[in-house]
């Protein structure tokens, strides 16, 4: 099969001048693996490069926990835009939408491997069930609530107290030394400063007796809220649901859906999200393109 090719591409290392007519193609898109914040707080350690392909189309480049280069189509994913990347080399793409596949799997002359990635779909919640806390979710709820009449209060995250939020995770990933991907974590999140005072980004600070012990992020996404961070040094029951309880509920009218990202495989985040009842799963996929099945010329 012949296929010419009219792209170029030019993949430069993503920077904050990309923000703008980067969201712009993933405003309606909800993955949270194609947050342009998050992107750019990975983009050392995954080596994070992006191509604005077109005004409605750009492509991604990003290395995988493994080392592999992974990419993705940013925006108008469409046949000519497939074939003309293929053509350049690129028979694999990450992080597909459902809404996608039917792209891929009508392409003449191509068969394409399709691979359902569980581990990195995410997990998403209607805003107003989601806070409608019933059974243990209530219990736990009610347990924290009461619990020795504690004295809290919740405080937006800010450039004046950034550094309390900081003090949390650092503290809290002393204690799972053991694993890279919280570190490389804290690297991050540290990166995630630059965009504390975005209209897009909102965190927040609990406190009990003027103490913080747990902090969140989100990032507004169209009617979507996507949940990046949460950390706690607290190990009190009912804690995290009173929080979420209290901050989400300012949202109601504003968002319709809550996103906690990706599980990661993780058997305890697993269970914690699962704990929440989902409304749906935001799946992705990774799309090969079966040996044998194109030939460049």
């Amino acid at each position: 099969m012949k296929i010419s090719s009219n792209l170029t591409l030019n993949l430069k290392k993503i920077s904050i001048s990309d923000k703008d007519w980067f969201s712009k193609l993933t405003y309606h898109v909800g993955i949270s693996d194609l947050s342009f914040p998050l992107l750019y707080a990975y983009r050392n350690f995954l080596n994070v490069k992006c191509a604005h392909l077109d005004e409605k189309t750009a492509l991604v480049a990003q290395d995988d926990a493994h080392g592999k280069r992974c990419y993705t189509i940013l925006g108008d994913v469409n046949e000519t835009i497939i074939k003309e990347l293929t053509f350049l080399g690129i028979n694999e793409f990450s992080y597909v939408i459902a809404a996608q596949l039917p792209i891929f799997k009508n392409i003449k002359g191509m068969k394409w491997n399709i691979r359902y990635d569980i581990d990195f779909s995410d997990y998403v919640y209607d805003l107003n069930k989601f806070l409608d806390f019933r059974g243990n979710l209530r219990k736990a709820y009610n347990s924290y609530k009461n619990h020795n009449q504690l004295n809290t209060k919740i405080v937006e995250i800010n450039k004046n107290n950034w550094e309390e939020s900081y003090k949390i995770f650092r503290n809290w990933w002393n204690s799972r030394k053991e694993s890279s991907i919280f570190g490389n974590e804290l690297k991050v999140f540290c990166e995630m400063e630059k965009f504390i005072e975005s209209s897009k980004i909102e965190g927040a600070l609990f406190y009990e007796e003027e103490i913080p012990v747990s902090f969140l992020m989100v990032e507004k996404r169209g009617e979507m809220l996507i949940e990046h961070f949460i950390k706690s040094n607290s190990s009190a029951r009912g804690l995290t649901h009173f929080f979420y309880h209290q901050f989400f509920s300012k949202f109601k009218g504003e968002v319709k859906w809550i996103n906690f990202e990706e599980d990661m495989g993780l058997p305890g985040l697993r269970e914690f999200k699962r704990r929440f009842h989902p409304e749906f799963m935001l799946n992705k996929y990774t799309v090969r393109l079966d040996k044998g099945e194109y030939v460049k010329h």
